[in-house]
């Protein structure tokens, strides 16, 4: 028993040891505190990489290299900046304006220094940039108008279709970029657009498809799409022949002389289908110089909001009373 006392006593700190402990700890941690804020608040100079975007381009000419770089800056500034410097630099585009830029196609970025250090608001001076030059490669400018195509599967229900042509607005794009690249261009693709079973009219925006040249681009680079979509019923009309090719006023008997035509045409416009709306000829011209004994029906002329479906018949007898 005597021995188990001794043993908690050897390993007992008394309440006096431990304020004298507890005073060494806490002198400790306020001279670490405090060497930690001086060492903080002294210059230091040190190096990071950072971004570079260029910005106001002439408008006249192309830069055929990426927009944004990389460069090394070497900065001075106190502890605190040297701890979140990176942070803030890789998170931070610095910008160079290529406005006065002129017709040369180097640029000093070493007396940038001080339009770089009023975009860091002091926090941190900027002392050297490497490199201290850089070099573009520029090319001349080419502005072109192509129209636009619709790209896409559309399909419809029963009875119904197209009642009109598919607007795009617009239906061109400003192409602009080196003239190499924008000469080849003659007209600009959409996405796909993929609609089914459609049985109304639909708006839709359509996005142009991507540039495979970063430095070349349409403007505007999506679209409004209108699709008219209606109901159609089956319609039947019957046309008188016209010939053509006789000017020898030959006396020429068309068997038969009218024709049946069937065709599908949007509800609300079917009354307005009318005979002298189409043009169907015969060309007497077969006969004259190919020696056809029939005469092909030709449909010169319709109204573009119908679909024809058959014609009939799509040939003829004739006889020519010389």
């Amino acid at each position: 028993m005597e021995a188990s006392n001794k043993n908690r006593n050897r390993y007992t700190i008394s309440s006096r040891k431990r304020k004298k402990l507890t005073v060494f700890i806490s002198c400790l941690l306020i001279a670490v505190f405090t060497w930690l804020i001086v060492a903080l608040s002294q210059k230091y100079s040190y190096q990071i990489n950072a971004k570079l975007e260029f910005v106001n381009i002439p408008q006249d000419r192309i830069l055929n290299i990426d927009p944004v770089v990389e460069a090394k800056l070497k900065l001075e500034g106190t502890g605190w900046a040297l701890l979140f410097s990176k942070l803030n630099l890789e998170k931070k585009l610095l910008k160079v304006d290529l406005k006065n830029l002129g017709n040369s196609n180097t640029l000093s970025l070493k007396k940038n220094i001080d339009a770089f250090n009023l975009q860091l608001m002091g926090r941190q001076k900027i002392i050297s940039v490497n490199p201290e030059q850089i070099s573009f490669d520029f090319s001349s400018r080419m502005v072109k108008k192509v129209p636009v195509r619709l790209q896409g599967i559309l399909s419809y229900q029963k009875q119904y279709h197209l009642s009109s042509p598919i607007l795009l607005f617009p239906d061109s794009v400003v192409v602009n970029g080196p003239i190499d690249q924008v000469e080849k261009i003659n007209e600009w693709k959409t996405v796909s657009l993929n609609l089914s079973e459609m049985d109304d009219s639909v708006m839709s925006k359509v996005k142009l498809m991507p540039s495979v040249n970063p430095s070349v681009r349409p403007i505007p680079d999506i679209i409004s799409v209108s699709i008219p979509v209606e109901r159609f019923t089956e319609g039947n009309i019957e046309l008188l022949l016209t010939m053509i090719n006789n000017q020898e006023k030959f006396e020429v008997n068309l068997l038969p002389p009218k024709i049946k035509v069937k065709y599908f045409c949007p509800v609300s416009r079917f009354h307005e289908v009318q005979p002298d709306m189409f043009e169907v000829i015969v060309d007497l011209n077969e006969w004259k110089k190919q020696g056809r004994e029939k005469l092909m029906v030709k449909m010169l002329r319709s109204p573009d909001f119908i679909r024809i479906v058959s014609i009939y018949p799509t040939s003829i007898d004739f006889i020519v009373n010389k």
